[in-house]
């Protein structure tokens, strides 16, 4: 398995909430990406089509990123 690879490890429908878990994961140290984030921004009726916003990060960090992310929402 390539720990380099990049996963999904969430998905948003808002660019607004997509941005803040990025930088929260960014201010952790995870480097991520946001998928579909510039189509969404611009032609934001398409979301749902685009599949929205996808949170991706390296498959070695997608654990720690999800503990971080899940921490938030408790």
């Amino acid at each position: 398995m390539e720990q380099n690879k990049l996963i999904t490890i969430k998905k948003y429908w808002d660019i607004t909430e997509a941005d803040l878990a990025k930088s929260l994961l960014d201010s952790a140290g995870i480097n991520c990406f946001l998928a579909n984030a510039n189509m969404v921004a611009t032609y934001g009726l398409i979301a749902n089509a685009m599949g929205g916003i996808e949170l991706q990060v390296k498959e070695s960090d997608a654990k720690k990123a999800l503990e971080i992310l899940n921490s938030i929402t408790k």
